[in-house]
């Protein structure tokens, strides 16, 4: 499974989200009432939620993966998504118009798959 451009969405965006739900608590309990408390309950709620979900769900990440880099191979080698073993996405001609507009424009490149021994994780 190789690192591409879309990886870092998934561990900045809650990175971030959790930062500013501790700024709320950071901000409530500078009050003298004590509604931080219930907020800071909840922040050990969703995160012992969030936790769980990340446990349970482990699978369909690294499946995520794995059909993203055989959707990149299957570009690289085939110029179509089509050919890969599980769509990318329903429609591959549509796929494929788009993949090759973007890297027209310089908006987006399909990462090349990296070999399963240069996996940094």
């Amino acid at each position: 499974m190789g690192v591409h451009p879309t990886t870092s969405r998934y561990l900045v965006v809650p990175c971030l989200a959790w930062a500013l739900v501790l700024w709320l608590i950071i901000e409530q309990a500078r009050t003298p009432s004590a509604r931080w408390w219930r907020a800071a309950t909840i922040t050990v709620a969703l995160l012992v939620f969030a936790t769980m979900s990340n446990i349970r769900h482990a699978d369909r990440g690294a499946e995520f993966a794995r059909r993203f880099d055989q959707g990149a191979a299957a570009y690289h080698r085939d110029g179509s998504v089509a050919g890969a073993p599980r769509p990318l996405y329903p429609d591959p001609a549509q796929a494929d118009a788009w993949l090759r507009a973007a890297e027209a424009r310089g908006l987006y490149r399909m990462p090349a798959p990296q070999p399963p021994g240069d996996n940094p994780d």
